[in-house]
């Protein structure tokens, strides 16, 4: 306010009228006048807001203070109430994660026993050939354990062929042949003849 006025009266001592200069005083000084109660109304709004809120505040704490009597009386009731909810739930999961375990686990363990029992059948000398029941790895297991039986089978039979072609060659020579290890200190054929 105390800038305005004297932004005022700089601006009225520029002018060289006294009329002209008593005029823009007094239209100055009303709107210092209005400025005035303008401030006065708004300090009296703020203090009839602060008091306002003052009891507001309080209305607030006694309706709190009342919420946390009722709930009180509550919170025991649901704090036990949740306890029972989180035990049934844990007890339920538990339940379910062992019975997915199992089933995870005999769908693990029944095709690798399978694998394993084919495999004994196979060091006896039977045949097998056991189907994959899944395409995961013991399924991908399975497969390559067929294919090596396969494979194990076609040598067995060429081996055998190559040892018939061998002793034919070996009873029908006249001359008499032998064969002997690297070191010459073995003998691991010597022909008929």
């Amino acid at each position: 306010l105390v800038t305005r006025a004297c932004r005022a009266l700089s601006v009225v001592t520029n002018d060289t009228s006294d009329e002209k200069m008593w005029k823009k005083i007094e239209e100055k000084l009303d709107r210092i006048n209005e400025l005035r109660e303008h401030i006065f109304d708004h300090w009296q709004i703020r203090e009839i807001l602060s008091e306002e809120l003052r009891q507001a505040h309080s209305e607030i704490q006694i309706a709190m203070q009342r919420l946390v009597d009722i709930t009180d009386n509550k919170t025991e009731q649901l704090v036990m109430y949740h306890k029972k909810v989180n035990l049934i739930t844990f007890s339920v999961v538990l339940i379910a994660l062992v019975m997915f375990s199992f089933f995870i686990f005999r769908n693990i363990t029944n095709p690798i026993k399978e694998l394993t029992n084919g495999i004994n059948i196979f060091k006896k000398g039977g045949v097998v050939d056991i189907t994959p029941k899944t395409q995961d790895e013991i399924g991908t297991l399975t497969t390559t354990f067929n294919e090596m039986i396969q494979y194990r089978q076609k040598v067995e039979i060429e081996l055998l062929k190559s040892e018939t072609r061998f002793r034919q060659l070996a009873e029908n020579i006249n001359e008499v042949f032998w064969i002997v290890s690297p070191d010459w200190n073995k003998i691991i054929y010597i022909s008929p003849a």
